[in-house]
């Protein structure tokens, strides 16, 4: 953004924040000019504009986008709502012969190593927040450093299944 600018935005972003968004929103409301206001997920699917063009629909009780472009048949029905994560993995594995053990065990070992680097990082940066680690915070640092990168490197070999 241009630096010169800076001031005569700062005098138009006082002037917007005089009104509340209805407000503005009834001021431009039947002019030419580009405004609409900005939507949440709860407002949008009510909004006359979006609900005229068929913007979302109703499926299993979940608000959601339509899927777009709409062609012809406005009056298609959709039968299943949204997938959750990992709902159908056993199926996308059998359909593509791949084996889902496999990505469990990776997925397992990904996350036994992303909590303690989390937890180091969250100590970590407490420490540094409350300023509680004077002459020390140097050596910390480094430390929790090389723990993580030790941890990301031998992930595998660390936690492997016990076969005993």
């Amino acid at each position: 953004m241009n630096k010169d600018k800076w001031e005569e935005l700062s005098k138009i972003a006082e002037t917007f924040k005089k009104k509340t968004r209805e407000e503005w929103t009834n001021i431009f409301d039947g002019t030419d000019a580009c405004v609409a206001p900005i939507l949440n997920l709860s407002e949008a699917p009510n909004h006359p504009h979006l609900k005229s063009r068929n913007t979302f629909l109703e499926v299993d009780n979940y608000m959601q986008p339509a899927p777009a472009p709409r062609f012809s048949n406005p009056k298609r029905r959709y039968k299943n709502s949204p997938q959750t994560v990992g709902q159908n993995n056993d199926e996308v594995c059998q359909k593509y012969n791949l084996d889902i053990n496999h990505f469990k065990k990776k997925i397992n070992r990904i996350l036994v190593c992303i909590v303690p680097i989390s937890i180091m990082s969250s100590f970590l940066n407490l420490l540094i927040s409350l300023t509680i680690c004077g002459k020390y915070c140097g050596r910390l640092i480094l430390f929790f450093g090389l723990l993580a990168k030790f941890l990301v490197i031998n992930m595998d070999s660390l936690f492997q299944p016990s076969t005993y």
